[in-house]
């Protein structure tokens, strides 16, 4: 069975790079409903997602709120 080596710099360059990747995504949707008249804000935040969801949703009170899903079923 072949073996493959990634170190920890290999894996903090992947992050770093999805980091960059969803900014960019971020800033085009943001700017694209911005254009159409739609406000629009977006954050990158770190931690357990329903945690930060929950907590940003009380903090903002925003009047829609978009989720996205991987395919695991409601909040995993």
């Amino acid at each position: 069975m072949d073996s493959i080596y990634a170190s920890n710099e290999d894996f903090k360059n992947m992050k770093q790079k999805e980091r960059v990747r969803g900014t960019h995504l971020l800033e085009y949707f943001v700017n694209r409903c911005n254009e159409i008249g739609v406000p629009c804000q977006a954050w990158i935040k770190e931690g357990d997602p329903k945690e930060v969801i929950l907590n940003e949703v009380k903090r903002i009170r925003p009047d829609l709120l978009v989720v996205g899903s991987r395919g695991l079923g409601p909040f995993q």
